[in-house]
């Protein structure tokens, strides 16, 4: 179903601009009707310039995420659950006020999620599909 998600990243490129391969800390949160989901991992990939001049850059950003979180399914703290993620995306930046302010959408976002299933000595695999979009700020 459909649910409001805020997601926050803190990121470091090795190159020391804001093209190339990404290290970035993951936090989200997502809410909807009966449940809730806390995530946290490692974000890698890369910013590909496409376009560039002065003042804007176009940039593609395929990542893949890899973390754990907690969800609870009906808010009473009797179905709560750890979990697993990966989660491969694809997005595009523009890169606005001297590559300095990035505005992004990321329109495809896959979780896998991967669940203990105490019955039977296993995994419970769920897949998910969002999209997100805002602003990275850049500093260096």
């Amino acid at each position: 179903g459909v649910h409001a998600r805020i997601s926050g990243e803190i990121g470091w490129h090795p190159s020391g601009h804001d093209e190339g391969f990404f290290l970035a800390l993951d936090l989200t949160t997502s809410l909807a009707g009966p449940f809730w989901l806390f995530q946290t991992g490692l974000r890698l990939g890369g910013d590909i310039e496409v376009y560039s001049n002065d003042d804007v850059a176009l940039l593609l950003v395929p990542a893949g995420l890899i973390g754990f979180g907690v969800v609870d399914w009906d808010f009473d703290g009797h179905r709560e659950h750890g979990y697993f993620v990966l989660e491969p995306s694809f997005g595009v930046a523009l890169a606005l006020a001297h590559r300095l302010i990035h505005v992004f959408v990321r329109p495809i976002i896959f979780d896998f999620l991967f669940f203990p299933d105490y019955r039977n000595n296993g995994f419970h695999f769920d897949p998910a599909y969002s999209a997100l979009g805002g602003i990275h700020f850049t500093f260096g």
